[in-house]
């Protein structure tokens, strides 16, 4: 039990190493497993490419699926530092992922039993465990949404497309003030003051 607790905190510090490659957007970061090998590796790009389905978990799909040649994911193990939304959520079960393990809990959008558990509408029912690194993967996340608020809070808004802030430089990751920010991506972060990204009361059990 020890050693299985070591390799699934070894594999989330390695979607954590990913999370933090996210620069704007909201760190998270994803891996898929085959045979004990990384097959797969994403972060999230919704805002860096403008793009909402741009999550960690659908880039890391899309990836595995095209180094296996097949959309079906069978005997694989799928790594992400948060509990999926219910959009990834549901491509990872038709994905046919059959071991899902996360790191933080994710009160407001988790669909896999913190917010609802989209397993009950589909027949694919695969094992999932939660709370692997959580106060990493967590913390990770906190620290992020405390930062844009400092952000927020250190901007001036003009009318031209860009938005100064004051601070450090834009290329870190996450960026640090001050930095030139295109208007299109600022306006459009959420800043959420009550999401919680600790385990529920109800924990996330094996099916």
């Amino acid at each position: 039990m020890i050693n299985t607790m070591k390799i699934h905190d070894k594999y989330m510090q390695i979607a954590i190493e990913e999370a933090h490659k996210s620069s704007i957007d909201v760190p998270i970061g994803a891996i898929i497993v085959k045979n004990d090998k990384i097959i797969a590796k994403a972060f999230n790009q919704k805002e860096k490419e403008n793009d909402a389905t741009n999550h960690a978990e659908i880039l890391v799909i899309r990836e595995a699926s095209k180094i296996l040649g097949n959309w079906r994911l069978d005997n694989t193990v799928l790594y992400v530092t948060l509990e999926p939304c219910p959009m990834c959520a549901g491509a990872i079960l038709y994905s046919r992922i059959p071991n899902i393990y996360f790191g933080a809990y994710d009160s407001l959008y988790g669909a896999f039993g913190s917010a609802l558990d989209l397993r009950t509408y589909i027949k694919f029912k695969p094992d999932i465990t939660g709370g692997i690194q959580e106060e990493k993967c967590s913390n990770l996340l906190k620290n992020y949404f405390k930062l844009q608020r400092k952000m927020r809070e250190n901007c001036i808004f003009p009318a031209s497309s860009e938005i100064q802030c004051q601070g450090s430089s834009a290329g870190s990751s996450p960026p640090q003030l001050p930095f030139t920010f295109p208007r299109s991506g600022l306006k459009n972060l959420i800043f959420p003051e009550n999401q919680n990204f600790s385990a529920p009361s109800r924990q996330i059990e094996k099916s």
